[in-house]
C-alpha cells in the first residue's frame, strides 16, 4: 500500500521497474518500490554497480552499493509481506548467457542479507526471471522455462531462495504447460499469492491458472479475448490480491472488451488503460479494495 490508498498501485510501481534514464555514455536502469508507511526505496545501475537507497521523511538517504556480475538490462524491486527485506534484481547479459543477480537488504541492520546469481542453464533456458518473495514469507522466487523441442510442452521451474540467498528447503517446483506458452512473455507470476497463470490452449484464450509452488491446484481461467482476438492477458501491472489481475494496454491496441475501470499515462505518454479481472467474472468490475 501507498500513500494513494490503494494497494494494487504498489504492485505496478514494484512489478514495472521502468528504465527511467540513459546518460551520456554507460545506461542507467532505475526502479523504485513503496512501503505502506510512504518510505520508498530505489535502485541504479550503472557501470557494474548497483546503487540503493532508502529514503524516509525524517533522514537523508544513505547509498549502500552491490557490485554487478555483468552488464545491467533492467531491475525490479519488491518488498518482503513483513516490510523486512527490500530485494533488487538486475537483469543481466553476461557474455554469452542470461543471468539475474539479486540482492536482499534488510532494513533492520541497514546491510545486505544477501548477494548472489542465477545464471542460465537447462532447466532456466528462457524467460528468467526474479518475480520476488513467496507468499508471507521471505522466500525469493525465480522463474524460468527448460530447454526443450518446439513440439514437446514446456517445463516451467520455479526456484526458492532463503534470504541469505541459500536455497530453500524445498528448493525447486515445476509445472508443465502447453507449448504455445514458451514464446509468451506476460508478467505471469504472481508470487504473493503463490499463483502462476499461463496459456491453455494453441491459441491466447483462455488464460488458465495453477499453483506457482507446492501441490498442482489448478485455479480460475481468464476466458474472453479482448477485442480483435488480442491475449487475453497481453501487458501485466500487478496482482492486488488473490484471482486479481491488473493489465495495461498501451492506447495504439485494440480496445479491451471489458470495461476499464481506470486510465493513467504510460512512460511513452501514450494513455495507458487498466482493467482487472477477477477468475471468470467480466460483468460489473470495479476498483479492488
Amino acid at each position: 500500500m501507498i500513500g494513494s490508498g490503494h494497494p494494487w498501485l504498489s504492485a505496478l510501481v514494484c512489478l514495472t521497474g521502468w528504465n527511467l534514464a540513459v546518460a551520456a555514455g554507460a545506461p542507467e536502469r532505475s526502479c523504485a518500490i513503496f512501503d505502506s508507511d510512504g518510505h520508498w526505496a530505489s535502485a541504479v545501475a550503472s557501470a557494474g554497480t548497483l546503487v540503493f537507497e532508502m529514503h524516509t521523511s525524517d533522514a537523508t538517504p544513505k547509498g549502500i552499493e552491490m557490485r554487478l556480475e555483468g552488464e545491467p538490462l533492467f531491475c525490479r524491486l519488491f518488498l518482503s509481506a513483513d516490510q523486512r527485506y527490500v530485494s533488487a534484481g538486475v537483469y543481466l547479459s553476461a557474455g554469452n548467457e542470461d543471468a539475474v543477480q539479486i540482492g536482499v537488504f534488510d532494513r533492520s541492520t541497514s546491510k545486505w542479507a544477501s548477494n548472489f546469481v542465477v545464471k542460465q542453464r537447462q532447466e532456466l533456458w528462457s524467460e528468467l526471471r526474479f518475480d520476488g518473495f513467496l507468499g508471507n514469507t521471505s522466500k525469493l522466487v525465480v522463474t524460468g522455462i527448460g530447454k526443450s523441442s518446439p513440439r514437446e510442452d514446456v517445463k516451467f521451474r520455479v526456484l526458492l531462495f532463503g534470504a541469505d540467498g541459500q536455497p530453500a528447503a524445498e528448493s525447486s517446483f515445476d509445472r508443465t504447460l502447453p507449448r504455445s506458452n514458451r514464446n509468451w512473455n506476460a508478467d505471469s507470476v504472481d508470487a504473493r499469492h503463490n499463483r502462476l497463470w499461463f496459456v491453455g490452449s494453441p491459441q491466447f484464450c483462455p488464460v488458465k491458472s495453477v499453483t506457482l509452488t507446492g501441490p498442482v491446484d489448478y485455479g480460475p481461467s481468464i476466458t474472453e479475448a479482448a477485442v480483435g482476438g488480442t491475449a487475453c492477458l497481453p501487458n501485466v501491472i500487478g496482482f492486488p490480491k488473490a484471482n486479481v489481475v491488473v493489465m495495461k494496454r498501451d492506447g495504439r491496441d485494440r480496445p479491451s472488451s471489458c470495461r476499464p475501470v481506470l486510465d493513467r499515462f504510460g512512460p511513452s505518454g501514450l494513455p495507458a488503460r487498466f482493467t482487472w479481472f477477477r477468475g471468470v467474472d467480466f460483468g460489473h468490475p470495479s476498483l479492488p479494495d
